[in-house]
């Protein structure tokens, strides 16, 4: 290894504790400052292909948006780690099911002048997976489907924005356009995907005090053969987020997400023709309820 190659390595884990830290540590007063972090419950109610399910969740969470002194960086991210249960009516009676979910995403955010308004480039990084599972049944394989909920499931991305920000001691707005490439891990009845996406994104936040956001996105997949049908088929995903989250001067925080998505498979055959087929949309609506760990500043 070169003299540059192992010095990027000893300097790689030191840039990750600094990132760390800067993060942790209180914000000046003149930055702008938008976090939570604590005990976190929340319930939630969701439709999918597999059916409806009623799911709660209890555990730790620390968020938020931090915009540094010399106002050229910002820094988003979520982190949460829970424990997860509820019941899934793919069965019936219906089916329960408890595991653990985390997920987390970091954003910075690089903004071109110090003006309140102007242009950005932001690149994010995001994962999210869980595992419930129900302590008699050996296999979900051998019981209705429950993909999408029940037993593995996880998801990634990698995404560049591009937009117009505002910024100023007390308000935050990021608004702009996205593409991403997401990584769907395979169900127990369906596929991996990796869809190639394009969006739209907005974020909103008063300091300590307000935050809310939406986005939209399409993507689809390659093409893939299927030699037993002698066709090729592609998968297009569309679907919109928004969450909203309140935060209370003693550090107690409210909030409520909402998601839609719906794919769509196309299949061409060889010999002529096409057709289009939709599965069933997904939709969750969650409420959380937020607790500070220690006194907030």
């Amino acid at each position: 290894m070169s003299a540059g190659g192992l010095v990027s390595k000893l300097m790689r884990p030191r840039i990750l504790v600094v990132l760390a830290l800067s993060l942790a540590a209180p914000v000046p007063a003149h930055a702008f400052d938008d976090i939570v972090r604590g005990v976190v419950v929340s319930g939630s109610f969701e439709t999918a292909s597999a059916g409806d399910a009623i799911l709660g969740e209890l555990g730790g969470a620390w968020g938020g948006l931090r915009a540094f002194p010399d106002r050229r960086w910002i820094m988003q991210w979520e982190v949460l780690a829970t424990l997860k249960a509820g019941v899934l009516g793919s069965e019936h009676p219906y089916l329960f099911l408890i595991g653990p979910h985390g997920s987390s995403w970091i954003e910075g955010d690089r903004r071109f002048g110090l003006a309140k308004t102007t242009f950005y480039l932001g690149a994010r990084l995001s994962g999210d997976a869980e595992n419930l599972g129900n302590p008699d049944v050996k296999s979900f394989a051998t019981i209705n489907s429950v993909d999408g909920v029940g037993g593995i499931v996880a998801r990634g991305a990698a995404r560049i924005a591009a937009g117009a920000s505002y910024l100023d001691t007390k308000h935050s707005l990021l608004a702009g356009l996205f593409v991403q490439e997401e990584l769907d891990a395979p169900g127990i009845n369906t596929p991996a995907y990796a869809f190639s996406e394009l969006g739209l994104s907005a974020r909103f936040d008063v300091a300590r005090s307000f935050m809310a956001s939406v986005e939209g996105l399409c993507g689809i997949t390659p093409a893939q053969g299927d030699a037993v049908r002698n066709a090729t088929e592609s998968t297009m995903r569309c679907g919109v987020a928004a969450a909203f989250r309140k935060l209370f001067a003693n550090g107690v925080w409210i909030g409520a997400t909402l998601t839609y998505e719906r794919d769509t498979e196309h299949l061409v055959y060889a010999g002529g023709g096409a057709y289009d087929t939709a599965s069933a949309p997904t939709f969750a609506a969650a409420l959380a309820l937020g607790v500070p760990l220690w006194k907030v500043r």
